[in-house]
């Protein structure tokens, strides 16, 4: 899988489990800006790390999606633990939806997930997953 095929991947599947939410890919600057005025959920992808063995003609990618929703300071603990639910759910759903569609050729390990509060600059929470996205090499 190419850098342009990945990406792809990830964001279609961000469109299918969240069709009324915004994807975004870049920087944290970037997640940040788009926060600002997007509909929520919010789906991030932090650029990745690939890791290539051509021996193998193996592709490993490190990827961090974040999935938010919008906060406020004036949630309670209670609020935000909904919150939190229920992008842990949308996490859930899209790492089911991704298995569901990898090419034969591909597959994720090491699903790590953590609970987001009050990030950029306090104006979402949500969940993360990073995991290794692995593929057979292009050439």
């Amino acid at each position: 899988m190419t850098y342009e095929e990945t990406i792809e991947l990830l964001r279609s599947t961000a469109e299918s489990v969240a069709p009324n939410g915004t994807f975004v890919f870049g920087k944290k600057a970037d997640a940040s800006l788009v926060s600002q005025t997007t509909a929520f959920p919010l789906i991030w992808l932090a650029p990745f790390r690939e890791q290539t063995d051509r021996l193998k003609g193996n592709i490993s990618r490190s990827i961090v999606l974040v999935f938010m929703y919008q906060d406020t300071t004036n949630y309670t603990e209670s609020d935000r633990q909904n919150l939190i639910q229920e992008a842990w759910q949308l996490k859930e759903d899209y790492m089911i939806a991704l298995n569901n569609t990898l090419p034969k050729v591909a597959a994720y390990l090491n699903e790590i997930a953590t609970p987001e509060f009050m990030q950029l600059s306090g104006s979402v929470s949500g969940y993360s997953v990073q995991f290794t996205l692995q593929s057979k090499t292009t050439c």
